[in-house]
């Protein structure tokens, strides 16, 4: 939902919009709400932001820009609290616990352990496939996946792994100069929301992440 909310967001800004592409936004945003996802809230709201202060043209564009979020989102508010108010509940629920991160930050420790209990782990990785088995095999316990993108690469692939990712990503910003040349801070917005939202959850792992790598990229 974000990444496809970001691609639209880009359409608003470079003035290439419809109307369906405001209304698909409000379905994806109220679609994200259903998910009870913490994490799509963040990156939606970073999203939003980047949308308001960086993206480009003029100050009276971006004034528009802000014009049209603050019709939006009161619309989508009322919408949810008017006929969808369990979402408003489920977040509530979510959120009313002593572990804000729900078992993140354990599974952070953890893996940080692994990657440091030796060199192997450290510098090669155990390898992506079936690697929650492994870890199971290894420490005799029913875990979780790495929920942090880069500490996911690192466990998988070790640090050559995730120095090469990053070279990766690197490349994938220099090589579109070739056809897009001089581009804003903007276009690599869906790259950042796409980033900044597997903080939380898998990538090297996720089909889905990757999927969406390649369409950042175009």
């Amino acid at each position: 939902c974000n990444i496809a909310i970001a691609s639209l967001l880009m359409l608003v800004a470079r003035k290439e919009h419809s109307v369906a592409d405001i209304v698909m936004i409000c379905v994806l945003i109220f679609f994200g709400m259903m998910t009870l996802s913490r994490t799509f809230v963040v990156v939606a709201a970073f999203t939003f932001l980047s949308f308001m202060f960086l993206s480009p043209g003029a100050v009276k564009q971006r004034a528009k820009n802000m014009l049209l979020l603050l019709v939006v989102v009161p619309i989508l508010l009322f919408v949810v609290f008017e006929y969808a108010p369990s979402i408003i509940e489920g977040f509530n629920a979510r959120n009313d616990t002593n572990d804000i991160t729900n078992g993140r930050s354990f599974l952070m420790e953890f893996y940080h352990n692994h990657i440091f209990s030796s060199f192997k782990n450290c510098f090669w990785g155990i390898g992506l496939q079936g690697y929650g088995h492994k870890i199971r095999g290894l420490y005799g316990a029913n875990l979780l996946s790495c929920h942090n993108g880069v500490q996911e690469v690192w466990v998988v692939w070790g640090l050559i792994g995730l120095l090469v990712f990053a070279l990766m990503i690197l490349s994938m910003i220099s090589t579109s100069r070739r056809w897009s040349g001089n581009r804003t801070f903007f276009a690599f917005i869906p790259l950042c929301a796409l980033l900044f939202s597997s903080m939380a959850g898998q990538l090297a792992s996720s089909g889905t992440m990757l999927l969406s790598l390649s369409l950042v990229y175009i």
